[in-house]
């Protein structure tokens, strides 16, 4: 019997271990898209970029509402800022733990030159 515990409860440590790390590794995703989007969209507005980004948090599942992500320029230097809530259930209907993601990216951004031949 006590073996079949310690291999439960080891088990529920590993779950909430994998839970967190898929939390840790879409926000991780998320940002660097974000940073891509922010560091070569020198031509995009900040509104523009506002919307990209948001766009890609609903295609990967990021609960980030508009009001609560930022995109400032200062010449060629672009900022996003944000933050979001991330239910993680560490124990399955037991515990859920939210945790706060932030999102401070600072990129210089550049414009990509045309590709002759290439549409």
């Amino acid at each position: 019997m006590k073996t079949i515990a310690k291999i439960l409860a080891a088990l529920l440590v590993l779950n909430g271990a994998i839970q967190a790390g898929r939390s840790a590794m879409a926000f991780y995703q998320f940002e660097d898209a974000a940073r891509q989007v922010a560091q070569f969209g020198a031509a995009l507005s900040e509104g523009e970029i506002h919307e990209r980004i948001l766009l890609l948090a609903g295609e990967q599942g990021i609960p980030i509402e508009p009001g609560d992500l930022a995109v400032t320029r200062d010449g060629l230097r672009t900022f996003v800022t944000g933050a979001y809530v991330d239910e993680i259930p560490l124990l399955p209907r037991l515990y859920t733990h939210a945790y706060t993601w932030t999102i401070d990216i600072e990129v210089l951004s550049v414009e990509l030159p045309e590709i002759p031949g290439r549409e």
